[in-house]
């Protein structure tokens, strides 16, 4: 690498970096000529769009940064072109939802953060090196059968602080490495039946700050130790 090129990149690590530097637009091919750029810090600006195309050519990139802007769209192709990339963060964004294939190409990708966004879909994709999952403190009503099941090295999953109401079953049956679940402050009143498929010695599941509804539906999931304390100490009559 050249001394010209070295040095670019660090101005670049050093200046972008800083917060508050107030930028908006991004423009496609804005970062052609630092190929090897391998960390990237454009938090804490006024960003509202990516275009397409703008990260296309940085394929070293490792760590991106696009939390607490302004980002409301994500275009499909946003991200397909960085298959060293490891860590992306978008939380603290006005995203609501992410076309298909937004996250299709990210092969090496261990940690996805869209938290504190406005999302009301989960986004599918298949990542298969995912470890932890940051989708907490959103707008999420309904997690659909089979939106987990290309995530087999998924660890984390943070869906804390949403609407659920509703989790399908055998929703987490395929995520074989999973130890931690958050799914405290949403709005479901009864245990769903996937989180009895799993199990509950080997995995942590936060629970709480939920409505729960001390009936019928929660009669067996009462008996399991590592729910005492979670649920409802007294059960109405049926």
């Amino acid at each position: 690498m050249g001394r010209k090129l070295r040095h670019l990149l660090i101005f670049l690590l050093i200046i972008l970096k800083e917060n508050n530097n107030k930028i908006t637009t991004i423009h496609s091919g804005a970062f052609g000529n630092v190929p090897q750029l391998q960390w990237f810090c454009l938090n804490g600006n006024q960003i509202t769009t990516i275009h397409s195309g703008t990260f296309a050519n940085l394929p070293k990139l490792q760590c991106l940064h696009l939390d607490r802007n302004k980002i409301t769209t994500i275009p499909s192709d946003a991200f397909g072109n960085l298959p060293e990339l490891i860590k992306l963060f978008l939380s603290g964004n006005q995203i609501t939802i992410f076309p298909t294939g937004a996250f299709a190409n990210l092969p090496q990708l261990q940690q996805l953060s869209l938290d504190k966004n406005q999302i009301t879909a989960i986004p599918f994709a298949n990542l298969p090196r995912l470890q932890k999952l940051f989708l907490n403190n959103n707008q999420i009503a309904i997690i659909p059968s089979g939106i987990f099941a290309n995530l087999p090295q998924l660890q984390w999953l943070y869906l804390n602080t949403n609407q659920i109401t509703t989790i399908h079953s055998g929703i987490f049956a395929k995520l074989p490495q999973l130890e931690w679940l958050y799914l405290n402050n949403n709005q479901m009143s009864a245990i769903p039946l996937s989180i009895l498929c799993l199990s509950p010695s080997n995995i942590r599941i936060e629970l709480e700050g939920n409505p729960w509804q001390c009936d019928c539906r929660m009669v067996a999931v009462k008996r399991i130790p590592a729910f005492k304390g979670i649920l409802p100490a007294k059960q109405e009559q049926h």
